[in-house]
């Protein structure tokens, strides 16, 4: 990432990288984070989960709807700001703010219903949370399919070796 220019820029990630030092160096380097957390992360994506997951606590929310190649996708976005308590156990860099996004897709009547927690650097509103997860989303979904489409050894397969390590989408800030 080093040799990237994040000023301005938003750096995705999947759970992968969601590492201390990857949320250091994107804010070094001046740009914000929305970083996946899972199970790598467990007690910290275990507390997330447990808050944004009870009623009690206030959040901000958006839905956004997708209709499309016959199916129906439906992007909820919940966001917390309150989060000096768990920064008192975990000291994460630069974290602003806590989401979830619950997604559900229809297709041909059946609903599927997926919840991933993330970490911010900034306390966005969830419209821009919907879109650039749906953006990261679309950037991973292609990545799979050119890979699974190459076969070992074939010239475009040895140009994406490193795509593990290129899992970031850098989409401009939401103004």
């Amino acid at each position: 990432m080093e040799l990237l220019t994040l000023r301005g820029r938003i750096v995705t990630a999947d759970a992968m990288s969601c590492q201390r030092k990857i949320a250091q160096q994107a804010i070094g380097q001046g740009g914000d984070y929305v970083l996946a957390l899972k199970g790598n992360q467990e007690t910290l994506h275990d507390d997330v989960r447990r808050f944004l997951d009870d009623p009690a606590t206030p959040l901000t929310g958006a839905t956004d709807t997708d209709k499309d190649h016959g199916r129906i996708e439906t992007h909820t976005a919940a966001l917390s700001t309150d989060i000096a308590w768990l920064q008192q156990s975990h000291d994460w860099p630069g974290l602003a703010a806590i989401g979830k996004i619950t997604a559900s897709r229809e297709i041909n009547g059946k609903t599927t219903v997926e919840t991933r927690c993330y970490l911010l650097s900034r306390a966005f509103t969830p419209a821009p949370c919907n879109r650039a997860s749906r953006r990261w989303r679309r950037i991973k979904v292609r990545q799979t399919a050119s890979l699974q489409a190459c076969r070992p050894g074939a010239a475009r397969s040895s140009r994406r070796r490193n795509g593990a390590q290129i899992n970031a989408l850098l989409v401009r800030r939401p103004r």
